[in-house]
């Protein structure tokens, strides 16, 4: 299991929705460098919206059942990612950096909007229901799309 640093936490949050950029300090938003404890309360809320959507205990604290939940989402967003958009995405760091946030975005330009490289609920939930049931479209895409997102990493 990775032991993800606090900036790779804030990093996951922000890129799943669960901080908005409104709320956030980090100028390359939804990446973050920001290594500060996971105390201030837009992070604190953040942490427990995550651990009420996947009935982890509310507590506030990523501890090893909450990091565990984490590294498993961020690992089937990118398979999923991997499987759709052939982007070769590496499951050896399991975070959401900027070829994540690339491929989130070449995602949305064919299938949701707004185009803000963010994996929302509503984004996975569309990314996982297309990965599932259209596996044409799926080799359609790793076609079309591999070029895009290697272009902008």
């Amino acid at each position: 299991m990775i032991n993800y640093t606090n900036s790779e936490i804030r990093s996951i949050l922000n890129g799943l929705g669960y901080r908005s950029r409104i709320n956030s300090s980090d100028p390359n938003f939804p990446i973050s460098q920001d290594e500060s404890d996971l105390t201030d309360l837009t992070t604190q809320k953040a942490i427990k919206k995550f651990q009420v959507d996947y009935d982890l205990t509310v507590d506030g604290i990523v501890g090893s059942e909450t990091n565990a939940k984490m590294q498993d989402e961020m690992n089937s967003l990118h398979e999923e990612l991997n499987q759709l958009l052939g982007a070769n995405i590496s499951l050896e760091q399991p975070f959401y950096g900027q070829i994540t946030i690339n491929t989130v975005q070449q995602f949305q330009r064919s299938y949701t909007n707004p185009i803000d490289g963010l994996a929302s609920l509503t984004v996975r939930e569309e990314l996982y229901t297309i990965a599932q049931n259209n596996p044409a479209q799926t080799t359609q895409l790793n076609h079309t799309a591999t070029s895009t997102v290697l272009q902008h990493s």
